[in-house]
């Protein structure tokens, strides 16, 4: 059985980081801090989301929904700092484009700031109530939620339109990823499967900022630099997906033990 005393562990470490992060960006606006912030949030949410699924829906996935709205605020920051990054990168200059962005920064900062304390009540509250519906889980079971994630990355990389699923399967990828703190036994080329999230990842924030700029009257110049960045990752995402049928079945193997 995984242990709800195993569980309770990962919960609290990961929620320790979270509320560490959370004053950090508050106190000195660090944009690393905002992400790990969110990087904790997924993290717990993973666990939350395998005890969904194995309890029936019971589950702290309720009680964390406070907590989820924080992350969304948090997430409009993050989403237009890695715009302007992108934009960076990418060697844009567009005046315009790179001020509203900056202003958005500014004022969903400030707004964020502003509920500090009622988020961090919000933040605190949660914890307990999530705590007290941790229950025990069934190993096999467990790793089997796992092995379904897997799968479902594997069926979408095979898909005539890949594209349109590609950050579901980056988000089955990060949840084997963060539940593996608690199943050191499962094991798969974690190497290849966090360079192939990266590359999707990457893709996404570049399609985000291309539909992002695109909206806001981007010369045809500047849209085409980002779309001709995301071809690039594409190719490259592609040369990877095709090694993926090797790689699960070096899992199957594992499964079977």
């Amino acid at each position: 059985m995984l242990k709800k005393s195993i569980q309770k562990q990962y919960l609290v470490q990961h929620w320790e980081n979270l509320e560490t992060q959370f004053d950090r960006f508050c106190e000195e606006r660090d944009a690393e801090a905002l992400h790990q912030f969110r990087v904790a949030t997924k993290k717990i949410h993973s666990l939350l989301k395998l005890q969904c699924v194995l309890e029936e829906g019971k589950s702290g996935l309720s009680e964390f929904k406070d907590v989820r709205e924080i992350f969304k605020h948090a997430g409009k920051i993050r989403e237009a700092q890695l715009h302007l990054a992108n934009m960076e990168a990418l060697q844009i200059k567009d005046a315009s484009i790179k001020s509203t962005l900056q202003e958005t920064i500014t004022y969903q900062t400030a707004k964020f700031e502003l509920k500090r304390r009622w988020y961090s009540q919000l933040i605190e509250s949660s914890l307990s109530k999530i705590k007290d519906q941790l229950v025990p889980l069934d190993d096999e079971l467990a790793e089997s939620f796992l092995f379904h994630h897997l799968r479902a990355v594997g069926k979408n990389c095979h898909r005539v339109y890949f594209l349109g699923t590609l950050h579901e399967s980056r988000k089955s990828i990060k949840t084997i990823q963060h539940l593996s703190e608690i199943f050191p036994e499962f094991q798969v080329n974690w190497g290849y499967l966090e360079f192939l999230q990266g590359k999707i990842g990457a893709w996404h924030d570049l399609h985000r900022t291309y539909l992002y700029i695109y909206n806001h009257g981007a010369s045809v110049k500047n849209s085409t630099l980002i779309r001709n960045a995301q071809q690039d990752l594409v190719q490259e995402i592609k040369g990877l997906i095709r090694k993926f049928e090797a790689e699960i079945k070096k899992v199957a193997v594992v499964e079977q033990d």
